[in-house]
């Protein structure tokens, strides 16, 4: 990136011992404020996440949708009505699959779906393999459960993931499995296949996207985590069960790091000045879930995908699967993983048609075009044999 690029090309009279950690730090937090000013709950957020997001030009133009969103829909819960948004495809019929997509934080169902978001991807998924698509939306950690904002579609929406965190208290985890119910209700409007149900989690909700797959995962026949790691603290009783799972991170994140925040041995430090919590960095997360899937911790398949573009400052892509059994190479895991490294790459999924703009880049750090990220996922779920 050019912050860390102007740090190595400087003169050699640098200020004293210990100032380029503070340059560093001061910067992180000054992207850090950009971003929260942009997307806070403020008139106009939308307009603002445009702004930031912007156009990267070059990319190809996103299909044309065949389907059509819902308005608003809302389930009661214990602490009040939460809402959702569907988008049933042209070619949807019931049996077919559902797919749950969990917005990043700060986030909404509705923001999250703004042109430069490829987040936005996963509609173009589902118009092109014609699964039910399901837009849950997450709480307002600042307000009272069930008071006005709460849980409505503006901005400032967070998941009550494993991290702790004395302003998410939400039962996500009820809530979530409450809709994966109505979509797979067979007396329901969707009636969706209940053996088909995938969860995909942008950031925050790919925290929370794990949280469903570790509390969970009788309900679900695999998960997609984009842009988060497992966390160190963990909050979340994990019912011991494995579940196929595919996860993108890139290794120049600085918001949710691609070293993660926790000591070496797995420990938090009892200072730190992480403001995403304590997580282990994305090599150990994919670690912790390669043993639990009771994998093989060697990679079956470990290569460079085809780099498509010159255009984004040299990113590629590297896919590590772990599909095996321990002790044999030749008996398949019932409960694969997938892990996708972006090189050179920040906090923002690889994307051929949803490209950041410049201003989005200067916030959330480069972007790899070699590849639809979410598309990736959704093969690894494709490739998943049916369930008996």
């Amino acid at each position: 990136m050019s912050s860390t690029r102007s740090r190595r090309d400087a003169p050699a009279a640098m200020p004293g011992p210990g100032s380029s950690w503070r340059q560093a730090l001061w910067l992180l937090l000054a992207m850090l404020a950009v971003v929260a000013l942009c997307i806070w709950s403020v008139p106009g957020e939308a307009q603002l996440l445009r702004n930031l997001l912007g156009s990267g030009g070059g990319a190809p133009s996103a299909p044309v949708k065949s389907g059509m969103f819902s308005a608003p829909l809302s389930i009661p819960t214990p602490e009040g009505d939460r809402f959702f948004l569907v988008y049933a495809p042209r070619d949807y019929r019931p049996g077919d699959p559902v797919l749950l997509a969990l917005h990043g934080g700060s986030l909404s169902y509705e923001i999250a779906m703004e042109p430069g978001n490829p987040f936005a991807a996963i509609v173009d998924l589902a118009d092109e393999h014609g699964y039910l698509l399901i837009l849950p939306n997450g709480t307002n950690g600042l307000l009272a459960p069930g008071s006005p904002g709460w849980a409505d579609g503006r901005s400032n929406k967070t998941w009550n993931d494993c991290r702790p965190s004395p302003g998410r208290v939400a039962d996500d985890v009820g809530f979530l499995s409450d809709l994966i119910a109505h979509a797979t209700d067979t007396d329901g409007p969707y009636r969706a296949d209940p053996e088909q149900v995938f969860v995909i989690g942008q950031s925050n909700g790919g925290f929370m996207a794990q949280r469903m797959a570790l509390e969970r995962p009788q309900l679900l026949r695999a998960v997609g985590s984009a842009l988060a790691n497992v966390a160190a603290d963990s909050e979340c009783v994990p019912a011991g069960r494995a579940v196929p799972i595919a996860l993108v991170n890139g290794d120049q994140d600085l918001l949710v790091p691609w070293r993660g925040t926790a000591n070496a041995d797995g420990s938090c430090p009892a200072l730190s000045l992480s403001l995403t919590g304590c997580m282990l960095s994305a090599e150990a997360s994919r670690d912790f879930w390669v043993a639990y899937n009771g994998n093989a911790a060697a990679a079956r398949v470990d290569r460079q995908l085809t780099n498509v573009t010159s255009s984004d400052a040299g990113s590629t892509l590297r896919e590590m699967r772990y599909d095996r059994r321990p002790g044999s190479f030749t008996k398949p895991s019932p409960a694969p993983v997938v892990f996708y490294r972006a090189n050179r790459a920040g906090h923002v999924e690889p994307s051929l048609l949803y490209r950041i703009g410049t201003a989005g880049k200067a916030a959330f750090g480069n972007q790899n075009q070699d590849a639809e990220g979410y598309g990736l996922i959704w093969s690894f779920f494709e490739s998943l044999p049916a369930v008996n």
